[in-house]
């Protein structure tokens, strides 16, 4: 049984790709959502984006634009990696 669970994100071009969810994580407070696009040549990039609640309550996902975030983010995913 496969138990990954499949997201469809928008990119910068507004294609839509469907996305692996790797982890759903905390760091400081922000919820964060880690997951991977497998590309054309069959290798994946690890991207993350900030998990905020839409005006009807559900989960949305945001660019993340501060740099100290991404900065922690970063470092949560080295240490799922290694």
């Amino acid at each position: 049984m496969n138990d990954t669970q499949k997201i469809n994100i928008m990119i910068e071009t507004g294609e839509k790709l469907e996305a692996e969810v790797l982890a759903i994580v905390e760091i400081d407070g922000k919820d964060y959502c880690i997951y991977t696009i497998t590309r054309e040549d069959g290798k994946a990039d690890v991207l993350a984006s900030y998990v905020v609640k839409d005006k009807d309550g559900y989960d949305d996902l945001k660019d993340i634009k501060d740099p100290i975030d991404r900065a922690k983010v970063a470092e949560y995913i080295k240490s799922i990696i290694d």
